[in-house]
């Protein structure tokens, strides 16, 4: 589902809930110049947790993106984004707002809560990221970003990260938990977070 220029509303993230129904990785939502959407729920549907995991089967999860952010001028409030084999939403927008946002539930050597990603003039508030296996909050640019692209100006205010598990113990050390990280990135703020 693509959104632009748009509002969508939901009746609530507990009675609207919007559903990946494949068995291969994708993206549920994306939303673009000037959209707004709130009020639902967004599940990825992530395939279910191996007995055992290991370097073998870490990346081996199916199932959906729920939200992706890109473009301009783009804002979610009051929604769930949950259940992804990735992380549970990405933003690599220009001038975006995520307020009262959770995301639960992130799977697989990429399961972060928010991938801040190649993005500035952003504005993360109140928002929760629980059950990741990776990091909660990350601000950060792709590996072949170019030089110049940094993630910039972005406040986290009052948000939450907690019950990070898996990377450090489960892959060997080639990645780690954290609540909060920026890297590659240039005026990054945490204010009240925890």
């Amino acid at each position: 589902l693509r959104f632009t220029g748009i509002r969508v509303t939901g009746a609530g993230p507990t009675r609207t809930t919007v559903r990946y129904t494949r068995d291969t990785r994708g993206s549920l939502v994306e939303i673009n110049d000037g959209a707004t959407l709130s009020g639902m729920t967004l599940d990825g549907n992530v395939s279910d947790d191996p007995a055992h995991w290991s370097t073998s089967n870490h990346d081996a999860f199916t199932g959906a993106l729920p939200l992706d952010l890109i473009g301009h001028d783009v804002t979610v409030h009051d929604v769930v984004c949950r259940r992804s084999p990735l992380a549970c939403l990405r933003a690599g927008a220009r001038n975006f707002v995520l307020r009262d946002v959770v995301a639960e539930h992130a799977r697989g050597n990429y399961g972060d809560g928010f991938f801040i990603v190649d993005a500035h003039d952003g504005l993360v508030e109140r928002c929760q990221a629980r059950d990741f296996t990776r990091i909660g909050f990350v601000s950060d640019t792709y590996g072949n970003s170019p030089e110049y692209i940094l993630s910039e100006r972005i406040d986290f205010i009052d948000c939450l990260a907690e019950n990070g598990h898996h990377a450090s113990i489960d892959y060997g050390d080639d990645e780690y938990n954290a609540g909060f990280w920026a890297e590659n990135s240039d005026n990054v703020r945490f204010i009240n977070c925890r």
